[in-house]
């Protein structure tokens, strides 16, 4: 797990990362031994000795690799490692302040993944610290993937996050959000926009206050991110209108109900690319729900393009036990 090149091209995204065979199958070969023994066995030969010793390391990849071994074992080990995650945070929290922006980037690799495994615990014990250093990295305009990463985490921590918990870092969250969402870096542009939506999605009717800052950001994207480099991004946008309506309600979201859906209806018309399908058609769901009754106008021009969706035969097969050894040679 601690072999790892040198990439000066790393903040340009995964599609510029390097072929770290080695680290990947460190990784692999963890998970996999953290989930045949579990932590009676493996906690105390990690934490005793291993992984302190990496995180106090000069070397960053071997720090890297103490946050990434943290993060791969939790599922695993969540049984003996619950009642100890204090002292494993502890570990982890002075690395959102490392000098190397890979272990800073591994730290939000690392609470993100915690906050998977171990949540709701997670999210009761450790909002204020863990969402304090998430906002610290965000100010990491130098290395655009800790800043992505830091929103991705986010992302993580409000699967499984309560409204009264996350509402009192509403404020600085989003503000800080808003401030990366802005530099326009597309890397940390589409993590960012799903940030803010998982918060809408978490905090409720809390988010009213700050919906006239997010949704004629979002319109924009849908309005103006055009071409098939900017799919992604406008599926993030199509998944976050639709969230933020869904959470701040009718009565909030109807002043800007009629543009969004006109928009929504000018991309369905196409040309539409597979990677904005998905998108739409949960968007249409979830404003369906937002907007009740107000929805029905819209239905005959959506039903037609639903019912040949429904038609479309279903990726998947249906096997008998015995089959399952032949599947898996076959990478099903």
């Amino acid at each position: 797990m601690t072999q790892v090149e040198d990439n000066p091209d790393w903040n340009e995204g995964v599609s510029e990362d390097l072929d770290d065979e080695e680290s990947d199958l460190g990784m692999e070969s963890l998970d996999r031994t953290a989930l045949a023994i579990r932590g009676v066995v493996l906690v105390p030969i990690l934490f005793s000795m291993m992984i302190p010793t990496l995180l106090k390391s000069e070397d960053w990849r071997q720090r890297r690799a103490a946050l990434m071994a943290i993060s791969t074992v939790g599922e695993g080990c969540i049984q003996v490692l619950t009642p100890n995650l204090d002292n494993v945070m502890e570990m982890i929290f002075p690395m959102f302040r490392d000098s190397h922006e890979r272990v800073r980037w591994a730290a939000c690799n690392t609470v993100g993944q915690l906050a998977t495994d171990f949540g709701p615990f997670f999210q009761m014990h450790y909002a204020q610290e863990v969402l304090q250093n998430l906002v610290h990295v965000m100010d990491d305009e130098g290395n655009p993937r800790v800043q992505s990463h830091a929103a991705a985490a986010v992302i993580n921590f409000c699967d499984h996050c309560e409204p009264s918990i996350i509402e009192p870092y509403l404020q600085v969250l989003l503000q800080k959000l808003d401030q990366i969402m802005k530099q326009g870096k597309m890397i940390v542009l589409e993590q960012a926009i799903t940030a803010v939506a998982a918060i809408a999605d978490c905090s409720k009717k809390q988010f009213i206050p700050f919906y006239d800052i997010f949704m004629p950001f979002f319109k924009g994207v849908l309005q103006n991110a055009t071409g098939e480099a900017y799919s992604k991004l406008r599926g993030k946008a199509m998944e976050a209108i639709s969230l933020v309506a869904v959470a701040v309600g009718l009565e909030t979201f109807a002043k800007d109900a009629k543009e969004v859906l006109d928009l929504l209806l000018q991309i369905q018309a196409g040309p539409l690319d597979d990677l904005q399908v998905p998108f739409l058609q949960q968007a249409w769901a979830r404003l369906c729900k937002a907007l009740g009754p107000d929805f029905v106008p819209y239905l005959p021009a959506l039903v037609p393009t639903l019912l040949r969706s429904a038609q479309l035969p279903a990726d998947l097969k249906i096997v008998l036990v015995e089959e399952e050894a032949t599947l898996d040679e076959e990478k099903w």
